[in-house]
C-alpha cells in the first residue's frame, strides 16, 4: 500500500506531496517536483481527525470532552477539572491532519493509526553538492 505525505524538499525549497511504501524498512523517497533522493526511515503515528494551520507547529494540547447535564433552571456551578492531552506533532497528513507520536492514549477523540516519514535520514542523494 501506499502512502502520502506533505514534507519540505531542501533541494527545489517547496512543499511535496510525497508517496512511498507502507513498509518499516529504509527508503529512498523522491521528490516529485526535483527528483531529490530522501533517505528516509518510517515513524509509527497516530492521525488525530483535526486540521490544524502553521507548518512549523511542534505540539498539539486538546482538552478532553466533559461529561456533564446542564439543567436550564439549575443556578448550580459545577467545577470539573479540565483534562488537557499534549502531543507531539511528527508529521501532516495531504489533507491537513497532524500526524502524531504513536500513542493509544487518545481518549474519545477521533484517530487512526499510520506511518510517517521519520526526520531520520541514513544516506545522501549522491547528486547533492556539499
Amino acid at each position: 500500500m501506499k502512502l502520502k505525505q506533505e514534507e519540505f524538499c531542501h533541494n527545489c525549497n517547496r512543499y511535496v506531496i510525497y508517496e512511498f511504501e507502507d513498509i518499516i524498512e529504509r527508503q529512498i523517497i523522491i521528490c516529485p517536483n526535483c527528483g531529490h533522493q530522501h533517505y528516509r526511515e518510517l515513524d509509527e503515528g497516530t492521525i488525530i481527525n483535526i486540521r490544524i494551520e502553521g507548518r512549523n507547529q511542534q505540539r498539539i494540547a486538546i482538552a478532553e470532552k466533559l461529561d456533564f447535564s446542564v439543567f436550564d433552571d439549575s443556578d448550580i456551578v459545577v467545577d470539573k477539572p479540565i483534562t488537557i492531552k499534549e502531543f507531539k506533532i511528527i508529521g501532516r497528513t495531504e489533507d491537513g491532519r497532524p500526524i502524531v507520536e504513536k500513542t493509544e492514549d487518545t481518549g474519545n477523540i477521533s484517530h487512526e493509526q499510520t506511518k510517517t516519514m521519520s526526520g531520520r535520514r541514513w544516506g545522501r542523494d549522491p547528486s547533492q553538492r556539499g
